[in-house]
Order: C-alpha cells, then structure tokens, then sequence
C-alpha cells in the first residue's frame, strides 16, 4: 500500500515520511564508542499489516522491504506467540496508549530470537488509531542473562540456608545431611556426599571414607556401603591428582576408565562433579554431586556455586559480587518515559532525580515505597524532603538533622559539579539504617546543569555482619592468646605451688619463715585462679563445678562491684540469712555479677540506686528463661540474685535482643556486645534461668535463678590424707612431662607420697620404657599435650598393649579437659595443673 493509497482510505490522516527519513530515536554508540543494541523501527496499521519498515529490520529478518510491506508480521512470529500478539494489538486499539511488549520472532534461516517492542499507537483527530509505530530491541541474550540469573539466585539461597543451618546450630554435623539436601535440591541433583580423607594402617595409606549424604526420593543411598569406607585414593590416580591439587574432577560417567565406571555404573550414575573441601588450608576430603537422570554439563554458575558451598563447608563464606541492574546499564530514552519506569521499578536499589530546588522529578519504586513511604511514585514529583516527611499522610518522622544531610550532599554536587559516592543515613519503618549512596550531577542534552541523579543501597545488614566478624576475630585473638598464657603458667604455678609446699614439710612448725612460706604459696593459689578467670573471660574453660554456699560468692564479688560504681550511685548489697547452697562456678558467678553490675551503671549516667540481693524461692516465675538438665527437670527451689538498677530502662525491642552475641546499644568503639551474652551462657550452663523486668524511664530488675542443692558432705578425715599424715603409697610409676622443671616437681612429689618412679620427657620414650622386658609400673603419670606424640597417644599405646596398668594424665590447657573423652580406658584419672601433693595422692589412692 502506498503513501497515496493510505490517504484515500484515510482521508484524516496526516502524510509522514519513511522510516529512514525520520531522526533515529535510539543513539548507536554511547560515549565511550561501545555499540548499542541495534534498534528495529517497524510502522503497521492496527490489524498488524505493516506499512514501513526501516533498513535494520530488513537485515535483521533477512528479508527485502518489499517483502513484507503490505504483509502481515505475525508471518515473522511463532505460532505459539500469536494469541498474545494479537491481544496486544487489541489492547492498542481500545486503549490508544503506549505498550510495552517481549515476544518471539522467526528470522528468514529458521532462528528464533527474543525482541523488545515499545508501540507507539498513531491516532487522527477523532482519536482512533490509525497505524502503530513500533521501535524493537533484540533482547535474546538479555533475558537469557536473566533466566541465568534467576537460577543463580536459587542457588545463592540455598547456599544461604545451607550456611545459615550450619553455622547457627551447636553440633553443625548432625544437621550435614539436611544441609546437603538444600544445594541437591537447588542443582536438581540426585545425591550429594561428603567423604572424608583418613590414612589408614599399617602402611598409612590415603583412604576417603563416606561421612555423609543425601539423596533424592527414590534414590537408593550409599552411605552404608561398606565399599565407601576406606576406599584407597591411589586406586584412582586421576581422582587423586584433580583434588589434591584442588581442581574439580567430573564429568560424564561414560568418559571414564573401566575401573571409574564400574564402580559408578551400578549406581545409575550417569553425570557428576567433584570438588576439594579444605580446611584450614589443609585437604579435608570432598563434596561430590550425582546426577542419575541426565548426562548433565555443569554451567559455569553451577561451578562456582558448588565450590563456593565447598568452601562455606570447609569454614570460607564466600560473597557473591553485587549484580548490575538494567537500569544503570541501559542509556536514558528522552521520550520513553514508560520503559524508563518499568525498568527502575524492577530494581531493589532507590533511584531518584532531583531539580536544582532540591524537588523530585523522578523516583522509582523502591525510593517512594521503601525511603519516602509513598504509595504513588508520582506523589514525590514536585516535592522536597521536606515537604514530603511534611505533610506526609501517616505523620513519617525524620530527624532534622537527617533531612539537612541529603540537603547538604545535593548542594555539595550542585556547587562542584562532581559525582560522589557516601555513606548517609536514612529510615525505613521508623528504623535508622545505612546506606551507600552515590551521586551526581544531572544535565540535560545541552550540557545544562538541571539537578541532581542519584542512587542508594541498603548495607545495613551487610555492615552489622562485617562488625560480628570483626568481634569474633578479637575474641578468637584473645582466646587464643589466653589458652597460650594458662599452659605455661599452670606450669610454673606447678613449680612455685609444690616447691613452697615441699619445703614448708621440711621445716619445723615453729620456724618464723613458714608464715612467708604460706602467704608466697597463697599468692601462687590465687593466681592460679587468676589464669582460671581469664580462661572463663574467653570461653575457652569449662565451668568447674562445686557445690558452695552463694552468700559467701556474693560476698566476694561485692568489694569489686562498689569500685566500679561512678559517682552518685549508691549500691545496697542483701543477702539471705540461710546458706543457700548451689553447685556452682564461683568465678563464672562473679563475672555474671560484675556484668549486670556494669550495664546498670551505665544505663545511671547521672547516678542513682542499686541493689543486689540474694535469696531463696520456691518456684520459677511462669515468665522466666529456663535452661534445664535432664536431672534437674523436677527442681523446685532456686537461689535468685537480683540486680535492680533505677535506671533509664530497656526498650521492649531490645529485651528481644539483648543476650545476642554481639548486640549492644552504645555507641561504636563503646561496647562489643558480648557481656550479656556471656552472662547467657554462664547461667545456660548452670542449668538456670533469667527473667528480665523493664521499661523505659522505670529502671531494670533482671532476676537468675540457681538451682539449689544440699549442703555439700564433710570431709572424711580418716581418708582424705593431710599434711603429715599420709598412707604412704608404695609402687613404682612412670612419669612423663616434657617440661623439667614439672618432672622434677613431681618425682620430688612421689618420693614424699613414697612412691618410686622413672622419668622421661616424652611419649615416644614411654612407650620405649613400656615395651623394654614389660616392666612392672604401677601407674603412668603422664603430661597430656607434649610436642610430637602426647598423652593422648600414650595412652592409646596403653590401651591397646597394658590396659591394667592406671594412667594420670596432668594438663594446663584446661580448656581442652574434655578432648580426651573421646578416648575410653578402664582406669584413668585427669588432673588439671596446678594441683597439690594432696590433690595427687588422692588421685593415685583412687586407681588403686
């Protein structure tokens, strides 16, 4: 149909020129020389037959102008595609508006790609349309990117829960196999393993035995096949090589050697990929993934996915980069104001722009609905901050000073010129929050300053983890640095205690030097439990348990209490008049004190009351935090300290909050949130309870119940050896330490007991002694962590070749005293340094 002939069918329209006359609306290169995408340009009447085409639209179809002017292009959309296309045109008539549209299109060789069309209804003075101008975009690779994407996405959240399982639960590994069903689901795999790397006797080979899996429904497991346990890594060298050097090793089974195949055949494995999993930069083992149903190829998002579940496995979390959006990677389009809009519109992050006046002349989505509360995105257009937070309809409340942020940021801009990129302050749901904002001048086509663009991203979370992992590594530093500090002290304090008691004994009762003796030993006592409070401060030592009146803890601690309180408060210190016997650690109890003493004093910056009172009750209150034994299930009587402070009181929101690791309230530098915590788990290990009473402006009571206990049973003098008095045991005993001045200490300590003894300085040659002529010792009195073999292998030495023969393992790491329950021996006794001639005796006299 020709230009005349649509004048005569149409007398009200307006001739217009061909499409390659017209100014293109799409520029072809950016500023910096890079190619757009090529824009088609297509003119159709409404039943869809097309009137003007312009060059790029015949390349791209592979086809003449003349071959399609006058023709339907529905002949260039799959038939599948036809209904919505011809709902879209439908729409077009009825509405007359602007629409935005993404379908299939056949070129002239048979290939299907994606198109985006913006149409753009033509109307005559009656209103009706008379033609459509279409502009398209080859959008294929874009939506294909973003189907990749969405599957990313999928997988990055099953990694999340993955990770989040794992690292919140106490024992990881017995929740493994759960959390390995969250990334097989997530790939649509059929199963997925974990086997751990072992050496197996008595030629140390390197074996990888199954630890854990999960499988799809109708998959049969393998975890019990005794053929994945100890299987040998040199049977398969490729396997071998690939994950020792930390590559991945996969593939399809067909693609692999007989012995490979045989082996994963029988299990209807056809496809699979494995990866190295290495902890603390050693090889670990493996995570392994079948897939039974498929002869898969893993994409690269796939890869990267699995190796970044490996590494949170092995202890890295690794972060997946920022995505760019579409919006800041697509130019604006002058008149495309619609297109622009849906686009931000799909973007998480606040885009706005802004006049010279500080008036919005655009926002997204996420910027009217997240940050200005909005429920119209036009509603923002032609406001200020100001006005808006003004007169917005649900009374939003910004502070002052928040508003003259963003008012000074924009001015900074507008004076310089220069984009910036900041961090600035906000609120979303009446919560403060961060955010990385970035900035910059906006001009228009001429040059012409005219606002300012911005946008913003919501780092709050990301922040307070970064924070966490800061305070983790300073306690990670700390416990280390203490664990350090108490082995070789606990050694010397061995020295000092035990010298100073063995020669006291050879004194006379009466000589003016003891009582200097007994005040230098009680100093090396004292720091002995020294060592044992900063062990506790850094969580690395067990609660040592000991049935005690709580007056006498209380009475303790209250002379450290009344140093810390600062001026103008008073602290009044109660106590019950009955013992109140509690099984109890008595310096884990101070510091829970010394903590809630300290948070009330902060929370009394301009001074005021504080009581800690002790006493008895018959029953928990309905409200209280409890954390039972399975003995204690049936306990109905509590010791309570309560600490109540007249200060200014706890929000209901942070109540929520504040026995979280790392939650505080103060100001940064000021507090690392961990006194709380500690004070959680002291009281957590205590078989306790907290209750917590508190508003804002009415002061804090926080009560923690103890369970009570009876009185603790009195000594037996006639057993219990004393100084002078000992049953003088006879025997002879092999003794083992690495540190001389402890192998002297405790020779010189078994020949007061009245005991021989042979002495070496280390494990390997203990076991010499053990297996020269079997000679006949008595007990092994051994030093359990020695560099090379230490007591833990001695005394799997001795299990399996004299499991009669009594063993003391000594150790000043008391921290790890729970590792050697992991090894059983029928008689066997574990002494923490520094322990006295008593303390030993009474160890040797219970293995008898």
């Amino acid at each position: 149909m020709s230009k005349q002939d649509r004048m005569e069918r149409d007398p009200g329209a307006k001739p217009y020129p061909s499409l390659e006359d017209r100014p293109s609306l799409i520029v072809r290169e950016d500023k910096s020389g890079r190619s757009l995408p090529q824009q088609l340009t297509c003119s159709f009447l409404p039943d869809a037959t097309v009137i003007d085409v312009n060059t790029a639209y015949c390349d791209y179809f592979g086809i003449t102008r003349e071959a399609i002017i006058g023709r339907s292009f529905l002949t260039l959309v799959p038939e599948e595609d036809h209904d919505a296309v011809q709902a879209t045109l439908t729409k077009l008539r009825q509405t007359g508006l602007p629409h935005l549209a993404t379908h299939q299109v056949t070129q002239m060789d048979g290939t299907r790609r994606i198109m985006q069309w913006t149409d753009l209804p033509v109307k005559d003075e009656r209103g009706q349309v008379i033609r459509v101008e279409s502009l398209g975009i080859d959008v294929t690779e874009l939506v294909h990117l973003q189907d990749e994407m969405r599957h990313r996405d999928v997988l990055l959240e099953a990694v999340a829960d993955m990770g989040s399982l794992l690292i919140s639960a106490t024992e990881p590994f017995a929740f493994m196999n759960e959390a390995l069903g969250y990334i097989g689901r997530a790939l649509d795999v059929d199963r997925v393993y974990l086997f751990e790397n072992e050496t197996v006797p008595p030629d140390l080979t390197l074996c990888m035995t199954q630890r854990y899996e999960w499988c799809r429904e109708g998959i049969s497991p393998q975890i019990d096949n005794p053929q994945f346990q100890q299987l040998p890594y040199p049977q398969f060298p490729a396997l071998l090589d690939a994950l020792s050097a930390g590559d991945t090793y996969g593939g399809l089974v067909a693609n692999l050697s007989q012995k490979e195949q045989a082996m994963l055949s029988p299990q209807g494995i056809l496809s699979f990929q494995i990866l190295p999993i290495v902890v603390e930069q050693e090889w670990w083992g493996f995570i392994g993934f079948d897939d039974c149903h498929s002869s898969r190829s893993w994409s690269v998002s796939e890869s990267e996915i699995i190796r970044t579940a490996a590494a949170m496995i092995g202890g890295v979390i690794g972060r997946a980069a920022a995505i760019q959006t579409l919006a800041e990677r697509e130019a604006k389009y002058r008149n495309l104001y619609q297109l622009v809009r849906l686009m931000t519109d799909n973007v998480p992050d606040m885009i706005w722009a802004k006049d010279i006046q500080g008036r919005y002349m655009f926002t997204n989505q996420a910027m009217s609905q997240t940050i200005l509360e909005l429920a119209n995105t036009l509603d923002a257009i032609g406001k200020t901050d100001r006005e808006i937070y003004r007169e917005h309809p649900d009374g939003l409340q910004i502070p002052d000073q928040v508003l003259d942020q963003w008012m000074e940021s924009d001015q900074a801009i507008l004076r310089t010129r220069k984009s910036c990129a900041q961090r600035e302050f906000g609120f979303i749901d009446g919560q403060r929050r961060e955010f990385d904002v970035f900035k910059a001048p906006l001009n228009d086509e001429r040059g012409m300053l005219i606002g300012t663009v911005g946008c913003a991203r919501d780092v709050t979370e990301r922040n307070q983890l970064e924070e966490q992992v800061r305070q983790a590594q300073k306690m990670e530093a700390v416990g280390l640095l203490a664990g350090g500090i108490a082995h070789d002290f606990n050694n010397l304090l061995m020295v000092v205690i035990n010298g100073i008691e063995l020669g006291k004994r050879l004194l006379e009762p009466d000589l003016p030097a003891l009582p200097h003796l007994r005040d230098a030993q009680d100093a090396a006592r004292r720091a002995a439990e020294l060592t044992r409070r900063l062990l506790t401060f850094s969580r690395q030592q067990p609660p040592l348990l000991n049935v005690g009146d709580l007056r006498q803890t209380i009475h303790n601690v209250e002379r450290l209490a009344r140093r810390m309180m600062g001026d103008g408060i008073v602290l009044q210190v109660q106590t019950s008049p009955h013992p109140l016997y509690v099984s109890h650690d008595a310096g884990q109890i101070d510091q829970l004190i010394l903590n809630l003493v300290s948070n009330s004093r902060d929370a009394m910056p301009e001074g005021g009351s504080l009581d800690l009172n002790l006493t008895s009750v018959d029953h928990l209150p309905e409200q209280a935090t409890l954390f039972p034994s399975e003995s204690d299930q049936n306990v109905s009587a509590y010791a309570r300290i309560r600490v109540c402070d007249s200060g200014t009181g706890i929000e209901p929101s942070v109540q929520e909050q504040m026995f979280q690791p790392f939650f505080t309230t103060k100001g940064v530098g000021k507090g690392t949130g961990l006194g709380l915590s500690v004070v959680y788990g002291i009281v957590k290990q205590h078989q306790g309870a907290i209750l917590i009473e508190s508003k804002p402006g009415k002061g804090t009571t926080i009560d923690i119940f103890l369970p009570l206990a009876g009185p603790p049973p009195k000594t037996d003098n006639a057993v219990a050896p004393s100084k002078g008095k000992h049953a003088k045991l006879t025997g002879h005993v092999l003794l083992v330490d690495d540190d001389p001045s402890v192998l002297s200490i405790n020779a010189r300590m078994l020949s007061e007991i009245g005991m021989t003894q042979d002495s070496v300085q280390s494990a390997g040659a203990a076991m010499e002694k053990l297996a020269q002529n079997n000679p006949s010792y008595q007990w092994v009195l051994s030093d359990m962590y020695m560099p090379g073999q230490g007591g833990e292998a001695l005394l799997r030495y001795l299990n399996q070749h004299h499991p009669k023969i009594p063993v003391i393992l000594m150790t000043g790491y008391t921290e790890r005293m729970e590792d050697i329950s992991r090894i059983q021996h029928p008689r066997m006794k574990l002494l923490a340094k520094p322990f006295s001639i008593d303390e030993l005796e009474m160890a040797l006299l219970s293995l008898l």
